[in-house]
């Protein structure tokens, strides 16, 4: 019985941070996450057109990151979809096979994470 009283009572405090907070994060774009990969050989092409691509407006790049091997990659977007930023990567750099997928965040708790929450208590 405590623990269920536990449970609806964290779960009120984050949906009472859900909705405190929803109107600023409504205004934000959904995330995305793209990894690359490509071939050794192409590696100093593939840093130099990273380097110089010319990134639309509506494309927000949060980071990017690189396996010590520098064949393989990461990049965190803001975008309004996932073919946004497969048709731009495609376009600026064909050397990188990129898979792209919609992620939420998780931490520190965000929109992403407070919907989660709310569709599986109500």
């Amino acid at each position: 019985m405590e623990e269920n009283y536990l449970l609806k009572l964290t779960l009120t405090k984050y949906i009472y941070h859900f909705l405190q907070y929803k109107k600023a994060e409504l205004n934000k774009m959904p995330l995305f996450i793209a990894t690359h990969k490509w071939g050794k050989g192409d590696t100093l092409t593939v840093i130099k057109k990273v380097l110089l691509a010319k990134r639309p407006p509506e494309l927000k790049l949060h980071t990017v990151h690189m396996t010590t091997d520098m064949t393989e990659g990461f990049s965190l977007w803001e975008a309004e979809s996932s073919k946004q930023v497969e048709d731009f990567i495609r376009k600026e750099i064909p050397e990188m096979n990129t898979e792209v997928k919609q992620v939420i965040e998780w931490f520190p708790p965000g929109q992403g994470l407070y919907m989660v929450i709310y569709n599986i208590i109500k």
